[in-house]
Formats: C-alpha cells, structure tokens, sequence
C-alpha cells in the first residue's frame, strides 16, 4: 500500500477469553481509493501474523487520508487451513498509534471528500433539465457564432473585392497598397 503508515495492535481472542496461539490478521481495502496521484485498490490487503499470547501489530496506510474515506475490513484466521473470519471494519487516521480494540468500536467517519453522490429521482431529472438547458444555450451561442463570422467574412470579403476593383481600375493604387502593406 502506500509509504506513509501507521502503527495497529492489539490482542485476538476467542469469544471465552482465550487468546489465539497462532494465526494471521488480514486487513482489506473495502473499495478503491487515492493519496495523492497513487491509486489503492479495492481488495489488497496486507495480513500480519499472530504471536503466541495473542498479540499482533500491524502498519496501514491512513486510508482516511484517501478520496472517498473506505474502511479496511478486518479478519483473522487462527490456523493455516481454516477460513477467515470478518470481526469488523475500522478507518485508521495519521495520529497513530491505534488499538485494533478501540477502532473496532468507533464509528467509521463519514468521508470528508467523495466522487460519489446520490440522488431522489426528482433531483436526478432537475439535473438533467438543467444540463439539456446548458446544452440549448451552448448550441445557441455556438450557431450565432458562427453566423456572426460567415456575415463578417461576406464583408471582409466584399471590401477587399471593392478594393481589388478600385486598384485594378487605377494602376498606381495597387503599387501605392502593396508598398503600405506590411
């Protein structure tokens, strides 16, 4: 994941109190994300293993840091051949260290910025009215454009026939234009 990381750890145990002996804590990135101009995939994770007393610590990327503020899915698996099992998700802020325990049971912050909204139905067609209308007008404005500059063409045009007959009449003024010319 990315460079900047933050220190996490804690204990797992079982429901009665136990402490794995053994094991491997896995944290998923729940959706795809930013930090800067690098781009963190929906789905990498990174697993750290459990030591003896139950203990684990872990470095993660402050995913709050990212675009659209996901969660890391947290899951542990006490043996090599057993499945995982998903215990939570947390988001991991740059004033580390954490307790796996305490993010565990905070709330997950709402992200600060996001390329995702949604919309009633009413408010999806009062958008695309406006845009239809934005379009109109662009539509509208780009055709008075270019009817303004065919109309200015007609007239450069006509000048420069007016003075194209004026010098073919006279001789002189044509050597008088082109010596002005720059």
């Amino acid at each position: 994941m990315a460079d900047n990381t933050q220190i996490i750890s804690g204990y797992i145990v079982r429901p009665n109190g136990d402490p794995f002996t053994e094991g491997v804590v896995r944290f998923t990135l729940g959706r795809s994300d930013t930090d800067l101009d690098e781009v963190i995939a929906a789905g990498k994770y990174v697993e750290f293993d459990i030591a003896t007393d139950g203990s684990f610590a872990a470095e993660l990327w402050p995913n709050t840091r990212g675009s659209v503020g996901g969660a890391y899915i947290v899951q542990v698996r006490e043996a090599e051949r057993t499945p995982f099992e998903t215990i939570g998700r947390v988001q991991v802020q740059d004033a580390g260290p954490y307790d796996l325990a305490a993010l565990l049971r905070a709330d997950i912050p709402q992200a600060q910025n996001t390329f995702y909204s949604v919309l009633t139905q009413a408010e999806f067609d009062a958008f695309q009215a406006d845009m239809a209308q934005k379009l109109s007008d662009a539509e509208t404005a780009a055709q008075t454009a270019t009817d303004a500059a065919a109309s200015l063409d007609v007239q450069v045009f006509a000048a420069y026939a007016d003075a194209l007959d004026y010098s073919t009449s006279n001789p002189l003024a044509l050597v008088f234009s082109v010596e002005e010319a720059p």
